[in-house]
């Protein structure tokens, strides 16, 4: 996802990262509260995203 002009991802892991500035490379900006494989960032605010995603399935662990 895009946000004020810079890439930000999150992993299945649940740390969240930011390309840098030169865009040749990763930083870790944070990390979301409970992990999911698949999740979307949605913007939340001026400087805050929102990680969603449906609920796990009953049995299954990460």
């Amino acid at each position: 996802m895009r946000r004020h002009g810079k890439a930000v991802l999150n992993t299945s892991e649940g740390p969240v990262y930011r390309l840098t500035v030169a865009g040749d490379g990763w930083e870790k900006v944070g990390a979301v509260a409970q992990t999911r494989i698949v999740a979307r960032l949605v913007p939340f605010g001026a400087d805050r995203l929102c990680s969603s995603a449906a609920p796990r399935p009953v049995g299954v662990e990460m």
